[in-house]
């Protein structure tokens, strides 16, 4: 396995765009932090997506890397899609990569929502296909929560990133969420970015 060199972090701004009757928030904090977007209608409640940028270890999410090797690490500014020219790109820079078995990465999320909601929570991971399935494997846990999954790849070429949701969780934020890779294989676990979401909709990773 081969590790990538860190560029300096890119700046981000935050954006805002209002439409009438409806009120879209974006926010890219700075240095490419997180992606939190917040849509709001007159009726109902508003949809909540937070993204998380798995690579970036500054401010916001607070990443921290423990039981990691030669093969895992943070990698703020690669851009796994456009070194290899693959279709399916990151709209956030940067991934972690686990490699090594007991490698975890941990992130602190903020509050979420003023009350308990339920979430459908996603990973953006890339895979080659060249690796058995399971190679991959992770578990994700949110200890505050007793939620704990664990996620298994099926070995596929994603050409890139891929969108997959992993399950539900009721919160309303302010926790920290951790993924450990299970074991030490032929293949690391790969993953640019993380959400949670109210909407039905995959989270707007690419």
């Amino acid at each position: 396995m081969a590790t990538e060199s860190a560029l300096p972090v890119r700046r981000r701004l935050l954006r805002a765009s209002f439409v009438p009757g409806t009120v879209l928030l974006t926010v890219l904090a700075s240095f490419g932090l997180s992606s939190a977007t917040v849509r709001a209608t007159t009726a109902g409640k508003p949809t909540v997506t937070y993204i998380v940028p798995a690579g970036q270890i500054k401010k916001a999410s607070r990443a921290t890397l423990i039981g990691a090797g030669q093969y895992s690490y943070f990698a703020p500014t690669f851009d796994r899609a456009a070194k290899n020219k693959y279709p399916n790109k990151a709209r956030l820079l940067g991934e972690v990569y686990l490699g090594d078995g007991g490698a975890t990465a941990t992130y602190t999320i903020k509050k979420l929502s003023p009350t308990p909601r339920r979430f459908s929570v996603w990973i953006y991971y890339s895979d080659d296909g060249l690796h058995p399935s399971g190679a991959r494997d992770v578990v994700i846990s949110i200890p505050k929560l007793k939620w704990s999954v664990a996620w298994s790849n099926r070995s596929q070429d994603t050409q890139g990133w891929k969108a997959e949701k992993v399950g539900t969780a009721t919160t309303s934020g302010s926790f920290t969420i951790s993924f450990r890779k299970t074991a030490t294989t032929s293949a690391a676990f790969v993953m640019n970015a993380f959400a949670f979401t109210t909407s039905a909709r995959p989270p707007a990773f690419g």
